[in-house]
């Protein structure tokens, strides 16, 4: 088929977003492999929830909304295809409007991710935010405590 008004039957480059979903579902699989709090400690089977991990699984969960946002911009011309020939050429209508249809299903379905992970993102910055708060307090607390019995602050705790 011939190259019309500029549109190619085949794009010159591949779709980011097309190639992109195994390294996306590998990065998802890494981030909930470090679980926001941490599993079971190897002491036994009590709760625990260490700061630097939930630090460094909110990073990640941030990169990876950052890819599927990448990913969202670089698949709208997927949504977007002409027909190669004339616009009486009822094959290449349909064959774009396929397309079309292909294109903003990948478009809404990275869309619900984007909602999911945003959504995901925001209750690990409240927990974080609280342990945070919960640390701070508890630190005080034991400042306090501490100079009430030796009249000097806790120097780790300043």
């Amino acid at each position: 088929m011939s190259d019309q008004g500029g549109q190619a039957q085949t794009p010159p480059t591949p779709q980011v977003g097309a190639s992109r979903s195994p390294a996306i579902r590998e990065a998802a699989i890494h981030a909930l492999s470090m679980h926001v709090f941490g599993g079971v400690s190897p002491g036994g089977g009590k709760f625990t929830m260490d700061i630097d991990q939930m630090n460094a699984s909110l990073k990640q969960w941030s990169q990876f909304l950052e890819k599927l946002q990448e990913d969202a911009r670089t698949a709208r011309p997927m949504t977007q295809v002409k027909p190669a020939g004339s616009d009486l050429d009822a094959a290449g209508k349909s064959f774009a409007d396929g397309a079309n249809r292909s294109g903003q299903a990948y478009v809404n379905a990275n869309l619900a991710a984007q909602r999911y992970v945003k959504g995901y993102i925001d209750k690990l910055t409240v927990v974080l935010n609280a342990h945070t708060e919960v640390d701070q307090s508890n630190a005080q607390q034991f400042n306090q405590i501490n100079q009430s019995k030796t009249g000097q602050p806790d120097q780790k705790g300043k």
